[in-house]
């Protein structure tokens, strides 16, 4: 499977947002994210430090996208930090503030139908969270949710398994060899690997 998701047509309609977070660590808290359990413990949901995310339309063509850092209120926790790459100062340096960038990505997904991710679970609660402490509402209302991780049992024989893992089984290939700044965890390129297996799962 060979894909390419470098030329955005804003003409299509939008149906499928695929998205990835890389964040400052991992939920305490169960279940979706609240007022009241934020209130309670507002560092229960991790942050969000870097956001990616693909509007496809629902042929699979690429309808627009987005990415960035964020800047950080609080200092990124060292043990993130070791699995992501993203310091707080790397953050701060080359981000944008959380509203701008939750506003950028709420405006591109409005008409989507479906939210895709790797663990959705996990990159649903984290937006949720920092739409909470931003002020915005939470912007999945209504969509269909589309686990990757789950979906991809069929093919990668596992139900729990790291996206890697997944990407060589479905038999993703790129265009030309990645930076090796972009190996590993990263948003963006795992935000490219989880819209492939969510492609190669809807069309087979």
């Amino acid at each position: 499977m060979t894909v390419n998701f470098d030329n955005p047509n804003p003409t299509l309609y939008p149906y499928a947002v695929v998205v990835d977070v890389e964040t400052t660590g991992l939920p305490s808290a169960d279940g979706t994210p609240t007022k009241s359990k934020l209130n309670a413990d507002p560092e229960c949901y991790p942050r969000i430090v870097q956001i990616a995310w693909l509007v496809l339309a629902e042929n699979g063509k690429l309808v627009s996208k987005g990415a960035s850092y964020v800047k950080q209120e609080h200092a990124i926790p060292s043990s993130a930090t070791a699995i992501h790459g993203i310091s707080t100062e790397y953050a701060n340096a080359k981000g944008r503030d959380l509203k701008y960038v939750l506003g950028e990505f709420v405006k591109q997904i409005e008409y989507c139908d479906v939210l895709v991710a790797f663990n959705v679970e996990f990159d649903q609660y984290t937006i949720e969270a920092d739409c909470i402490r931003a002020g915005m509402p939470k912007p999945f209302k209504g969509m269909k949710k589309f686990c990757a991780m789950k979906k991809s049992e069929p093919v990668t024989g596992r139900r729990f398994i790291k996206l890697e893992k997944a990407v060589e089984k479905v038999g993703i290939r790129f265009k030309q060899p990645l930076p090796d700044h972009v190996k590993g965890h990263n948003a963006e390129l795992d935000c490219v690997h989880a819209a492939c297996i969510y492609l190669h799962l809807k069309n087979n």
